[in-house]
């Protein structure tokens, strides 16, 4: 895990206090509402994309919805103005 929080090194200060944590739970269903600190986040799993591991995070708040390959670490996300 210390080489993730390295590679975060781009956060500066703003990554101090941070504790990094293993996971407390797996998401199960194909769609999971989650709530952190005040924001929603909905997961959506919709069989996969490009890989089968690929998911959309939907935050209503924001009206922003990412793409997340997760097989590649990656992410595309587009927002509504």
């Amino acid at each position: 895990m210390a080489e993730h929080m390295a590679g975060l090194k781009v956060l500066k200060e703003r990554l101090d206090g941070t504790v990094p944590t293993w996971l407390s739970r797996f998401v199960k269903e194909v769609d999971t509402r989650l709530e952190l600190g005040g924001t929603v986040f909905e997961l959506k799993h919709r069989g996969g994309g490009h890989t089968p591991g690929d998911w959309l995070v939907w935050l209503p708040q924001k009206m922003c919805c990412l793409a997340v390959m997760w097989s590649m670490w990656t992410a595309c996300w587009a927002c509504t103005p």
